[in-house]
């Protein structure tokens, strides 16, 4: 998520998940911030809590993942315990996740970080078996069943079904992104070109 005002700290970067979240500050360090059952205000972990810097952080679909800032290494977060857990992705331009993560390779591929092997990085393969090259100057998004990327060449964004493994050219601009997206009726929001956010009744209609 883009800064947001966070009273006690100065968030360059926010994640949230269930009623927890997760903050990268402006120095680079992880702050957790929970809710105070008693009082309703959040409860912000000190810059101490966990060691190290760190580049950038994402979410799965139950818990916190961030990337360390010196070598690139995932660490998977389990309330106030971090464990590193996979291979280096440092420097990674787009990445996005929900159930899996998902990427732009280093060599401009659409590609995934496969959790059964280390989350070692796997391209995707499009409709014809071939891998996916991918618009570098395009947003990438993940929703709980979907994943929306630039191919190369393309100025829209295609849509791509994680389960059935479909590929569908949408009518956005590969610089919109998606925040979220029903399964049922695909309708959800956006945040367009300007930052804005619009919300849609057919995201993969919408212009």
């Amino acid at each position: 998520m883009d800064p947001a005002e966070i009273k006690g700290i100065n968030p360059k970067h926010v994640e949230v998940l269930f009623t927890m979240g997760l903050v990268i500050d402006t120095n680079d360090k992880l702050r957790l911030l929970t809710p105070d059952k008693k009082t309703g205000q959040l409860k912000i972990s000190s810059a101490e809590t966990y060691s190290g810097t760190f580049e950038n952080i994402m979410k799965t679909e139950y818990s916190f993942l961030a990337i360390r800032k010196k070598d690139g290494a995932i660490m998977k977060l389990m309330g106030k315990d971090i464990t590193e857990i996979g291979a280096s992705v440092k420097n990674l331009t787009h990445y996005c996740s929900y159930k899996n993560i998902y990427v732009y390779t280093e060599d401009k591929y659409f590609g995934f970080m496969n959790p059964m092997k280390s989350y070692a990085i796997e391209k995707i393969l499009g409709p014809d078996g071939k891998k996916i090259e991918i618009n570098p100057n395009s947003e990438l998004s993940c929703t709980d069943s979907a994943v929306f990327y630039g191919a190369k060449g393309a100025d829209i964004l295609t849509y791509y079904n994680v389960n059935q493994k479909i590929h569908f050219k949408t009518k956005l601009p590969i610089n919109y992104k998606i925040i979220s997206m029903k399964k049922s009726s695909y309708s959800g929001y956006i945040l367009n070109d300007k930052h804005e956010w619009q919300e849609c009744p057919n995201i993969l209609l919408a212009k």
